[in-house]
């Protein structure tokens, strides 16, 4: 996975135009082509990085099911492991009773990026129990379905996701304000298997992480919705560490009703990512390789497609000094394609690929940092949306041979942690064909 840093514009031994703008028109012969001769296609993809232990800013996870004819069907579902690291305190029940117990609540943080698809959706959320312990695990890719017991042990129906919604809760005697939690009631017994393990655990050990999760292992929360639509959980540490994101136990000691220890969940955490794309056109597209790239081409977040690019006719233009080069992508909408309920991804970005789905950012992106966000316009009557990519640096390689040209790979930003999609006119579509515009100083 390509590292993308914001550094300093440097030559790079590349060819430039320095103070180009001192110059009178007569001095410089610009030219400007936009006919180089393109192929592409999409391409699908095996699965992505969901999470890595090492980069624990991840944040948007997303769970439900889409299902239209142009992209099939997509499922995901969030795999979460719990434990004490983001409690100030380690958990002791040692006064409790088991009768103490008065609830076990799996609480879930909503990231505000919403709900991607019908917009009146509702959830039904099922919670599952791993079997597998996933502590020795550091990297979680989306194509790993972690094994879970059948019956789940907790669940909520008919669930309208509402960032704005808050609810007032009892705490130690006080009355907390949550905003935006999805709260679901997890069956007493796991909460009583968890107040008993502990009372027993601490006779001999500390409560620690690793320790619960080898009992414990972890949940797998499923949203199934009442139509196509997918939603987004946060489980940032700054989510379990505010106490948004936590298997809540709520219990009586001494006088003192509603006492709680919450485990932090989202330490360690996945997407396990299905996509099924029999009958639907990105199944053509797939199959119909650099052909039906000519017409049409589906980029996709999740695991889904991606767009590879041949450019390599660009090394036919010799003799030139090239000032600057983009890849010009536009969006379309399709009269049968609700563009309101899947809007496309906001960024693209440009890859080069090493031949075993390993994505390197082209120099041009890696040194500015991001290209920019697609851009609406119009045409009459027609809504579209554009992409331009610089590739000036990747382009001159290409030229000069340091580059093949052939495997130029777009994708979607945060394309693990996002449901955008995008359909785009192909390199031979009659109204916005992809377009690589290049500018050029004549010697």
């Amino acid at each position: 996975m390509a590292v993308v840093g914001i550094v300093a514009l440097t030559s790079c031994g590349n060819d430039t135009i320095v103070g180009s703008g001192l110059l009178s028109e007569e001095e410089l012969n610009v030219e400007f082509i936009d006919t180089v001769s393109l192929k592409a296609k999409t391409i699908a993809v095996d699965s992505t990085l969901v999470f890595n232990f090492g980069n624990t800013s991840t944040q948007t996870f997303m769970m439900g099911r889409l299902d239209d004819p142009y992209f099939g069907v997509v499922e995901s579902e969030v795999i979460a492991t719990a434990g004490v690291s983001g409690n100030g305190f380690l958990p002791n029940f040692d006064d409790v009773e088991l009768g103490d117990l008065d609830s076990c609540i799996l609480v879930l943080h909503l990231d505000t990026l919403g709900v991607y698809g019908d917009p009146d959706a509702t959830f039904d959320i099922e919670v599952f129990r791993l079997t597998q312990d996933l502590t020795d695990i550091d990297s979680f890719v989306s194509n790993v379905e972690y094994p879970r017991e059948m019956t789940p042990i907790g669940s909520y129906s008919n669930y309208k996701p509402n960032i704005l919604d808050s609810i007032y809760i009892q705490e130690f005697g006080d009355s907390v304000l949550r905003t935006g939690t999805i709260r679901i009631p997890i069956d007493m017994a796991f909460g009583t298997d968890i107040v008993d393990w502990i009372q027993d655990t601490l006779v001999n050990t500390v409560i620690d992480d690793a320790a619960f999760a080898v009992d414990f292992n972890g949940l797998v929360i499923r949203a199934t919705p009442s139509n196509d639509a997918m939603m987004a959980i946060n489980l940032s540490p700054a989510s379990y560490t505010s106490d948004l994101s936590e298997l809540a136990l709520y219990y009586k000691q001494d006088t003192l009703e509603n006492r709680k220890y919450g485990f932090s969940v989202g330490l360690r955490k996945s997407m396990f990512i299905e996509h099924d794309y029999s009958g639907s056109v990105v199944e053509e597209a797939i199959n119909g390789d650099f052909i039906f790239g000519d017409s049409l081409l589906f980029l996709e977040s999740l695991s889904g497609t991606n767009i590879e690019f041949d450019i390599s006719n660009v090394q036919n233009i010799q003799n030139r000094l090239l000032n600057y080069a983009e890849l010009e992508l536009v969006v379309t909408d399709l009269m049968d394609y609700n563009m309101d309920n899947y809007p496309p991804i906001q960024i693209a970005l440009a890859s080069t690929s090493d031949g075993d789905n390993n994505l390197t950012l082209v120099e041009d992106i890696a040194a500015i940092g991001f290209p920019n966000d697609v851009e609406e316009f119009t045409e009459g009557t027609e809504t579209y949306w554009r992409y331009t990519i610089p590739l000036t640096r990747y382009v001159q390689d290409v030229i000069k041979s340091v580059e093949t040209g052939d495997n130029l790979t777009i994708s979607a930003i945060l394309k693990a942690h996002r449901p955008n999609r995008s359909i785009i006119f192909g390199p031979n579509h009659s109204t916005y064909p992809s377009k690589l515009k290049l500018t050029f100083t004549n010697p």
